[in-house]
């Protein structure tokens, strides 16, 4: 299965792959923005397209559905904040009452 660029033209296999130069540049450029807490506008944003099921008629516009392209780089540095604040949540955070009982196959996030 091939992921989708974002709407930045950056795929997801590029930075998985990426050699020297860009993972230098990525890392000076997350620490930038880590260190003055302005988060790029286009990494904010998001393109809805619509994606053919592979079932029925294509013109049949109910059997798409929508998708969101978002920024991957800007995806990538998510998850570092995400894993920089998730142990201090957890550390932090009250156990919560639940009356669901599926609440046990949900997580924090």
């Amino acid at each position: 299965m091939e992921l989708a660029a974002g709407f930045d033209g950056i795929t997801p296999e590029l930075l998985k792959t990426a050699s020297e130069p860009i993972s230098s540049v990525l890392h000076k450029l997350f620490a930038k923005i880590w260190v003055s807490g302005k988060i790029p506008a286009e990494w904010k944003d998001a393109r809805i397209v619509s994606l053919y099921k592979s079932k029925g008629s294509r013109s049949n516009f109910a059997i798409y559905r929508p998708i969101s392209l978002v920024s991957v780089p800007g995806k990538v540095f998510a998850h570092v904040i995400l894993d920089r604040l998730q142990p201090h949540l957890r550390k932090h955070s009250r156990p919560q009452r639940s009356i669901s009982k599926f609440s046990r196959y949900i997580t924090m996030f």
